[in-house]
């Protein structure tokens, strides 16, 4: 995932960024983690991007989303068990590490269930996803490569892990204490 991808822009950082914040996830592992972080940030006055936050169904998924990404300040990467399993979110992670890479984008990964050693090695559930996109995407190995060399690179960057057990049963004591 080069930059340049995206429609009508350079390589360059825009000026003024329309999104704070890019949220990167796996809706079927995050969705309430990530509810919940998405309404604190706007409560705080954040500009934040989620990928189910104004985007039509259609073939221009994709290209929507890369421009999201080149129009955010920063990501954050939320990596959890199933992440791996999905090749939308790991296209999404290779475009947000080259822009990482070329100092033009930061990039907050939290691990959330998943320890980051499993991310930057690509073991445990990981592998076995690894194992199933070897084998879709034989003819392709440059992607899967790409994708690869972004989960190493996510994982070693500083970050905040999160075990969901203790965040289920923070949010269940928050709700029995309101009400």
């Amino acid at each position: 995932m080069a930059s340049g991808r995206y429609a009508g822009e350079s390589s360059n950082p825009p000026e003024t960024f329309e999104h704070q914040v890019f949220l990167s996830f796996r809706g079927s592992d995050t969705r309430i983690f990530v509810g919940h972080l998405f309404s604190a940030l706007k409560k705080s006055g954040v500009r934040v991007f989620l990928d189910n936050d104004g985007l039509e169904h259609g073939r221009d998924i994709q290209l929507k989303l890369y421009n999201a990404i080149h129009h955010s300040e920063m990501s954050v990467v939320i990596l959890s068990l199933g992440y791996a399993d999905s090749r939308w979110c790991l296209d999404e992670l290779a475009e947000l590490m080259e822009l990482h890479k070329s100092k033009a984008h930061s990039v907050l990964p939290v691990f959330f269930d998943v320890e980051p050693t499993v991310v930057r090695n690509q073991t445990g559930a990981y592998m076995d996803a690894f194992k199933k996109l070897e084998k879709r995407f034989g003819g392709a190995m440059d992607r899967v490569k790409k994708w690869r060399w972004a989960l190493n690179q996510v994982a070693s960057l500083r970050g905040l892990t999160l075990d969901a057990g203790r965040y289920i049963y923070l949010l269940n004591s928050l709700y029995i204490y309101i009400l």
